[in-house]
C-alpha cells in the first residue's frame, strides 16, 4: 500500500465525499442509491482501493452520516485496510444564507480516536480550505497498512492541521500543523545503539506537505533512555518501503541508557563524541531499511553495545 501519499489521498477523498454527499443526500434520495453511486465515484478515483460504505442518511439538526466505511486493497485481501466508524457533515446554513459561503463542520471517528474540524468551499467550488484537530488515534490499528516496513510502531496520535485542496480532481495542495505521538514503541530492523526497540513517551514534530514532499520541523523524542531532536523529509515513491526519508538529528543519551550499556570502553568512547552532551545522526535511505549514521563512532559499535547489553 502506498501510504505516505495514501494518507491525504484518502483525506481528500473524504472530503469530496462529504460535499457531494451533501448534494447527492438532498437531490438525489433514496439513500441506497446515493451509497452505490458514491461508493463507485470513489473507486474511480482511487483503482487501487475499495470502498464499502455501511449506511448512508440524515440526522438531525441538518447532518449528514454515514457509518461503516470500509476501505480494502483491490487485490482480494480480505481484512479492510482501515475502517472508518462514523463520518459527519453538518452544512453552516446561516453562513450560507447571509454570504453564500458554502461551509460546513465535520467528525470522523476511526481508531477509537476522532478527527473534526472545518471547510469551507471557495467561490469556483472547486478549491478548499480545511482545518481541523485529531485525537485518541491508536495507530497499531495501520498495522496491516505499515506491514511492508517490516516492523512494529504503536502510540496515540492527536495534532491539529490547516490545509488547501480540490475537489473536482481530489488531492491535498497544503498541508500543515503539528503532530504527537504518546506512549508508544517502534522496533529496530538492526539494532540502534545496542536497542532492538525503543519505548517513548512521546514523539512531535511540525509537519508540512507541499510539492509532494512531506518535511517534519522542530521534531522532538522523549524516552526512558534518550531524549532527541531532528528535522528532515519524506519523498514519497512508489510504495511506503521505497519512500526515500532523509533526517538530520541529534540524540541526548540519559543516565539510564549509560549505566545500561555495562561496557566502560564504549561509554567513554560514546562521551568522547558527545557535542555539548549531544550526539549527533544522519538518516537516509528507503523507510523499510534506512542508514544510520552516528558522527565519530566506529561501524561495529552498534555490536559492542549489544553484547554489552
Amino acid at each position: 500500500m502506498r501510504l505516505l501519499k495514501w494518507f491525504t489521498r484518502i483525506f481528500a477523498y473524504l472530503l469530496y465525499t462529504l460535499i457531494v454527499l451533501g448534494l447527492m443526500l438532498w437531490y438525489q434520495f433514496p439513500a441506497d442509491a446515493a451509497k452505490t453511486r458514491l461508493e463507485s465515484e470513489l473507486h474511480s478515483f482511487t483503482p487501487d482501493l475499495q470502498w464499502k460504505i455501511g449506511s448512508i442518511g440524515l440526522a438531525l439538526p441538518a447532518d449528514i452520516r454515514l457509518n461503516g466505511i470500509q476501505i480494502s486493497d483491490s487485490r482480494g485481501q480480505k481484512k479492510p485496510l482501515l475502517i472508518i466508524d462514523s463520518l459527519f457533515l453538518r452544512p453552516d446554513l446561516r453562513a450560507y444564507l447571509q454570504s453564500k459561503k458554502m461551509s460546513a463542520g465535520y467528525r470522523l471517528g476511526a481508531l477509537d480516536g476522532r478527527v473534526s474540524g472545518r471547510m469551507i468551499l471557495a467561490d469556483d467550488h472547486n478549491s478548499l480550505r480545511f482545518d481541523g484537530s485529531a485525537g485518541g488515534i491508536k495507530i497499531n490499528g495501520l498495522q496491516k497498512i505499515l506491514q511492508e516496513l517490516d516492523r512494529t510502531v504503536s502510540g496515540t496520535l492527536s495534532g491539529s492541521f490547516t490545509g488547501k485542496g480540490q475537489v473536482r480532481a481530489p488531492g491535498i495542495n497544503e498541508l500543515q500543523g503539528k503532530v504527537s505521538l504518546v506512549k508508544g514503541e517502534i522496533s529496530f530492523q538492526k539494532p540502534v545503539l545496542g536497542m532492538k526497540q525503543l519505548a517513548f513517551s512521546q514523539v512531535s514534530s511540525r509537519i508540512k506537505y507541499e510539492s509532494g514532499e512531506i518535511h517534519f520541523e522542530d521534531g522532538r523524542v522523549e524516552s526512558r533512555l534518550l531524549a532527541g531532536e531532528f528535522s528532515g523529509t519524506v519523498l514519497p515513491v512508489g510504495s511506503i518501503a521505497r519512500s526515500t526519508l532523509k533526517v538530520n538529528g541529534a540524540l541526548i543519551p540519559r543516565p539510564e541508557f549509560l549505566s545500561g550499556i555495562g561496557n566502560d570502553m564504549a561509554v567513554n568512547l560514546l562521551k568522547k563524541q558527545l557535542q555539548e552532551g549531544k550526539l549527533p545522526f544522519t538518516i537516509n535511505g528507503p523507510l523499510k531499511e534506512p542508514g544510520i549514521v552516528f558522527t565519530g563512532l566506529p561501524a561495529d559499535f552498534n555490536q559492542r553495545l549489544q553484547g554489552g547489553r
